[in-house]
């Protein structure tokens, strides 16, 4: 919910009504702008479900500025060193495939697929929760269902803040830029 210029409470609806393909998933960026949605309950839904899926903790990079690049060189860096190596990134640039970094490879569209009708058969039972999803937390649910077997995981913060879809994921090493910290000091100076 949001309050309004009058402090009335409004309630807000998710991004995405129902999510029946992965082109409607591809497709939703164009809407995001002129929607609004309920990080605290989307947040509440990924709660909830995360034990479905089998990735290792993640590596959780946030803050405002650097999260793609530092993700991308963690990841080679491991990589390079023998780990098999997931990397979760947003925003894409042109192709939603790029959101998914599998060991060297975009996850190529029949994977997005599959990955994609396996939630469906997890929440056949749960529709309600798949009609409540945002965007970036249907997408965070295909990085956590792609990743399974890889020894290192990597997921970037949304705009979620406290609640955002990522946060729900264990964690063996969480990240913020000392940057993002000086500049929240510097905007409180008179």
């Amino acid at each position: 919910s949001i309050i309004d210029i009058k402090g009335a409470i409004i309630p807000i609806k998710p991004i995405i009504p129902t999510v029946k393909t992965l082109m409607e998933v591809k497709n939703a960026d164009k809407i995001i702008a002129a929607k609004y949605y309920s990080q605290i309950s989307g947040f509440l839904y990924a709660q909830a479900i995360k034990d479905n899926f089998k990735i290792p903790p993640c590596i959780h990079i946030v803050g405002t500025n650097g999260k793609g690049s530092t993700g991308r060189f963690l990841a080679l860096i491991l990589k390079a060193n023998g780990r098999k190596v997931a990397h979760f990134t947003s925003p894409h640039i042109f192709s939603f495939n790029e959101r998914f970094w599998l060991d060297g490879r975009l996850a190529d569209d029949l994977k997005l697929q599959k990955a994609h009708e396996n939630l469906l058969k997890y929440f056949s039972k749960n529709k309600e929760i798949v009609e409540n999803l945002s965007y970036f937390e249907w997408a965070t649910l295909l990085a956590c269902e792609l990743f399974a077997g890889f020894d290192e995981v990597i997921f970037e913060a949304g705009m979620g803040g406290e609640y955002d879809a990522t946060n729900v994921l264990e964690k063996k090493l969480s990240t913020q830029y000392i940057k993002d910290l000086i500049d929240k000091e510097d905007s409180k100076s008179p």
